[in-house]
């Protein structure tokens, strides 16, 4: 089997991207001029034959600030698992979770819907989400479509979903700028002082009796909406206590909710893994869950 090769870069909208590695390597096509990637699987006479239950499609929603080296190694190894599944791969930055009002989110999200508009009826979906950033780019997606994702069939949230708190949020933010040395302590004061406009603008309009919710409150409600992820979907989530940039407790929190409302959930918990490096950690074990969630998913 030949190693994988991902290119060294971060994501650039509207470049056509080439990953060497496995059977030949793959193109990521871009759809539009926003960073939104599809994978489309060239079937030849080597490429190995799919199973009757394989995803038609895998949707990897990537972590906030997210490049495409440590991304690339989802891709690869969905790509060994599944030859002949589409892959939509869609990155994020902290413009985008921040500061992007979300009708204009949607609108930058209207080339992936466009592409979603043409499954079958018979297509199968896998969403893979990471992070508070892929939940945002997961939600807004399902709005951009106008309803849940067709065909899907399963979410599996790797280290989300997460909550605000003060103390916690700016270390995210300010590794999501990825400062040098320098600019650290610019960056340090900026993100610090953001969040405590950002937490204090809440509870002003939270007292004015104008907003009960945060965006990442609004985002959890959503996720248990069958009007915005679908009807019968499945979920599995992956944490550790060792997340330095979601809290555990939250993950934990939210799961409990998932199951008073009777939806169907897996849980695994990994042990001194950082935010979403769980597979990094255990890669063995990582993709073991995501298969058995898979078949879960499809067999029941």
């Amino acid at each position: 089997m030949v190693s994988p090769r991902p290119i060294d870069t971060k994501a650039v909208a509207g470049r056509t991207l080439y990953l060497g590695g496995y059977h030949g390597g793959l193109f990521l096509k871009p759809l539009g001029k926003t960073i939104i990637y599809l994978y489309t699987p060239r079937i030849t006479e080597t490429t190995p034959k799919p199973k009757s239950n394989d995803p038609s499609l895998i949707i990897i929603c990537a972590w906030m600030g997210a490049g495409l080296r440590p991304v690339s190694s989802y891709i690869y190894q969905y790509n060994k698992r599944y030859p002949q599944s589409q892959i939509l791969i869609l990155f994020s930055s902290l413009v985008d979770v921040g500061f992007t009002p979300y009708w204009i989110q949607r609108r930058h999200l209207e080339p992936a819907a466009t592409f979603l508009r043409t499954l079958a009826p018979t297509d199968t979906v896998l969403a893979h989400v990471f992070s508070n950033g892929g939940v945002n780019t997961f939600l807004q997606l399902g709005f951009a479509l106008g309803g849940p994702i067709p065909g899907l069939k399963g979410i599996f949230f790797d280290s989300a979903p997460g909550q605000t708190h003060f103390l916690r949020d700016p270390h995210p933010i300010i590794t999501a700028f990825g400062a040098n040395a320098v600019l650290k302590p610019v960056v340090t004061a900026f993100v610090w002082t953001f969040v405590a406009l950002m937490h204090g603008s809440f509870w002003v309009k939270k007292l004015a009796g104008f907003d009960k919710e945060d965006v990442f409150m609004r985002h959890a409600r959503w996720l248990m909406e069958d009007e915005v992820v679908g009807k019968g979907v499945k979920r599995q989530f992956v944490y550790s206590e060792t997340d330095e940039m979601v809290w555990y407790k939250d993950v934990e929190e939210h799961i409990a909710k998932e199951k008073e409302a009777d939806l169907e959930v897996r849980v695994d918990k990994f042990e001194g893994s950082r935010h979403v490096a769980h597979a990094k950690g255990e890669p063995e074990r990582y993709w073991k869950v995501v298969d058995d969630f898979w078949r879960w998913c499809i067999d029941g």
